[in-house]
């Protein structure tokens, strides 16, 4: 099983690599990774699937949601008032992380998951 975690992590971690500059490998290895956790569901630790989420989130701070808020007004037509919402971005939106920030993190993740590994074992 170890192999298989192994894998699952290269494969995410050359995905992160490649996002600034071949999105082709990016979308192979994430296909690669996500067809091997899907491929052995059942057999994955609950620590493991913790850390695939977090391995995720990492991968999905690349394109952050935007930031904003709706607004409600209403619009009167004949004797009824409908409301209608619209989305209003803000004016400072978050920065996308670059392919090396991404990188460091997804590091400082994998080795605090390994250092707790170690200590369970």
């Amino acid at each position: 099983m170890k192999q298989l975690e192994n894998e699952v992590i290269a494969s995410l971690r050359t995905a992160l690599e490649h996002l600034d500059t071949d999105h082709a490998v990016v979308r192979e290895q994430m296909y690669k990774a996500h067809d091997l956790f899907g491929d052995h569901l059942m057999e994955w630790s609950e620590a493991f699937g913790t850390l695939y989420n977090g391995m995720l989130e990492i991968f999905r701070a690349h394109t952050p949601m935007p930031t904003g808020q709706y607004r409600v007004s209403h619009v009167g037509i004949g004797y009824s008032s409908f409301p209608v919402t619209t989305w209003v971005a803000d004016k400072e939106q978050p920065v996308p992380l670059t392919a090396i920030e991404l990188v460091a993190r997804f590091d400082v993740l994998i080795h605090a998951w390994s250092a707790r590994s170690e200590q369970v074992a």
